[in-house]
């Protein structure tokens, strides 16, 4: 029974530790504050340990194809220092739209 107990909290905290986000539309844009669960300052580890690893690396650029946006870690110290979204309109079919918003549900194609 112990063992039972035991198995079903580890697999319990095994799902809460895991609970990544699967689509940018419930990332909430806070202008100049937050980009969904990122911020300014952030560190590549921060950012891998949210999202998980990025589709692509290149030259301080991570890009999240399924999320829709780009990370730009160009500073000297390797941190967030802007996010890029796509609208879905790329030369590369595997980059999705960005679907997050504004509080006030201001976002990609809004009119």
């Amino acid at each position: 029974m112990r063992l039972a107990l035991g198995l079903i909290a580890l697999a319990i905290l095994a799902g809460a530790c895991s609970k990544r986000p699967t689509s940018s539309a419930a990332f909430n844009i806070r202008p100049g504050y937050n980009f969904g669960p990122l911020h300014a300052g952030m560190t590549m580890e921060q950012v891998q340990a949210i999202l998980g690893p990025p589709d692509r690396k290149s030259d301080g650029n991570w890009t999240y194809e399924n999320f829709g946006f780009w990370v730009d870690f160009g500073n000297t110290n390797h941190t967030v220092h802007i996010v890029m979204c796509s609208g879905g309109h790329t030369s590369d079919p595997a980059v999705k739209g960005f679907a997050g918003h504004t509080q006030e549900g201001i976002g990609i194609g809004s009119t």
